[in-house]
Formats: structure tokens, sequence, C-alpha cells
């Protein structure tokens, strides 16, 4: 079974956006796979988090790591809409939790490995 996790490495805020102050717009972030033999694989990436609600809007001092996470799993999970003769498209969360098993998968049980091509690299200089 393979444990996911996120870690938040940045945000970029607006200044100032309708009115609001300190705004975030894009979160920076990391989503990282662990089986229970501790083997782990991760994909990187950053969300547009769009306009905030100024009804329910928290400012940047008052949001938690928790508010953030809440906030990408929220957006990466939504599942696109398909047409009726279409297959039902998973969401983009989905995708990468399905991406870092195989990336795990083949830490594994490699299909490709790389090494020198004739013995031992030999390093040559001047």
């Amino acid at each position: 079974m393979i444990t996911f996790n996120w870690t938040i490495a940045a945000a970029e805020r607006a200044v100032s956006l309708n009115g609001l102050q300190d705004v975030i717009k894009t979160i920076h972030w990391r989503y990282i796979g662990t089986d229970e033999n501790g083997i782990t694989a991760e994909t990187y990436g950053a969300t547009s988090v769009g306009d905030p609600n100024p009804e329910d809007f928290t400012p940047y001092d008052g949001i938690t790591e928790a508010d953030v996470i809440g906030w990408l799993e929220s957006i990466l999970g939504i599942v696109p809409e398909t047409l009726p003769e279409e297959e039902v498209k998973a969401s983009e969360l989905d995708n990468m939790k399905s991406n870092i098993e195989n990336q795990i998968a083949l830490l594994i049980n490699p299909v490709m490995i790389t090494g020198p091509l004739f013995g031992e690299a030999i390093l040559t200089g001047p």
C-alpha cells in the first residue's frame, strides 16, 4: 500500500487583489508516495487557486497547511466532464497517484537500466 503526502514548497501571492491584501494565487507543491518498504516517488507542480471569495477570505497569515492541502485536493480532484459516449476520465489527482504508483513499481522491478557501454567508465583528460 502506498501512503501519499503533500509538501508545500512555496506560494505566489498578489500584494493586492480586488480590495484584498496578500492573496495566494499559485501554490507550488510536491506530492510524494511511499510504499510499506520506504520506497518513494514524487511529482512536483504548481496549481493556480483562482480568485478568492471576499466573503470567506482568510488572510495569508491565518492560512494553515491543512487549508492549502484542502484547496489542492479540491482543485486537482475534479473529475473532467465527459459526454455520454465517452469513457469517464480520471481526475488529475488520481492520475498523479497512478503515476507515482507506476514510478515505485519501476523502482522495485526496473525494465531499463543505465550503465557504461564498455565495462567501467574511463575518464580521460588532457
